[in-house]
């Protein structure tokens, strides 16, 4: 046939491929069209057999959902190169897995301290020449300790 081709122009041989490749597209795709109904039926399958077979080795593993452990060390690091911040935490599994059975008994996390704060703004009048500054009343009672006279000494 290659031989025939030969007597061909170019603009004959440009319609043949163009003629050729349309041929192949439509051939292509009656090939995905009659393939594609099978493909998704397999993938069924697969997958059907694949969560049979993982239900099956479940009970074999026989693993807890959740194992408790004991936080053995907490190291706090940096990734260099990115800086990223990360905790490397070791863990170690309690030999009493039933210790445990509700999450609800677990030990209250201590209260969180409440913190006061307040801030300002100073400007001349607030300091003193020995290098203090004044603070309002109210906010020295919320954020400072309470002061206990029997420990005080005063130096004139």
């Amino acid at each position: 046939m290659g031989e025939a081709l030969g007597s061909l122009s170019v603009k004959e041989l440009k319609q043949l491929k163009n003629r050729l490749e349309r041929g192949i597209a439509r051939i292509i795709s009656k090939k995905h069209e009659l393939l594609f109904p099978e493909i998704e039926y397999m993938q069924k399958r697969l997958e059907a057999t694949m969560n049979h077979e993982l239900s099956q080795q479940a009970p074999l593993f026989n693993l807890q959902t959740k194992i408790l452990c004991r936080v053995v060390h907490i190291q706090l690091r940096v990734e260099p190169k990115t800086d990223e911040v990360y905790a490397q935490i070791t863990l170690l599994p309690e030999p009493d897995q039933n210790e445990l059975k509700n999450p609800d008994l677990c030990q209250p996390q201590p209260p969180k301290p409440v913190v006061y704060s307040f801030y300002k703004i100073l400007t001349a009048s607030d300091t003193s020449t020995h290098g203090g500054f004044s603070v309002r009343p109210r906010h020295a009672n919320d954020c400072l300790p309470p002061l206990v006279s029997s420990i005080l000494t005063f130096s004139f």
